[in-house]
């Protein structure tokens, strides 16, 4: 995993990071450069479920947390389906499943 250098707060009410990576890290950007989200394992602090269905519990699934549940207060719910991506980063002892939802869900 990435570690954190240094840090400097600028004028403009933003931090300036220095980042160190190994070279697999940066591969799995694949070049994308802009738009990186930095997180920590520490921070994560929503208790979420895997659900097994199926022989064996074969399939799994992850459980949406409560609070991140789409409610439509509408009496005529209109049927959408959410745009949602996943990147899946392991290291030695974890495995990470970052899904990104996103708030304004568009019919595709």
């Amino acid at each position: 995993m990435a570690q954190l250098i240094s840090k400097k707060a600028l004028a403009s009410g933003k931090a300036m990071c220095l980042i160190e990576a190994n070279s697999k890290e940066m591969l799995e950007l694949k070049g994308s450069l802009h738009n990186v989200y930095a997180f920590s394992a520490k921070s994560c602090k929503i208790n979420a479920k895997i659900i097994g269905m199926g022989l064996n519990h074969s399939v799994k699934y992850f459980e949406v947390p409560e609070n991140m549940v789409f409610k439509n207060d509408t009496k005529n719910p209109v049927k959408e389906k959410l745009r949602i991506s996943c990147q899946i980063i392991k290291d030695d002892s974890k495995t990470f499943c970052i899904y990104i939802v996103h708030k304004s869900p568009e019919l595709s």
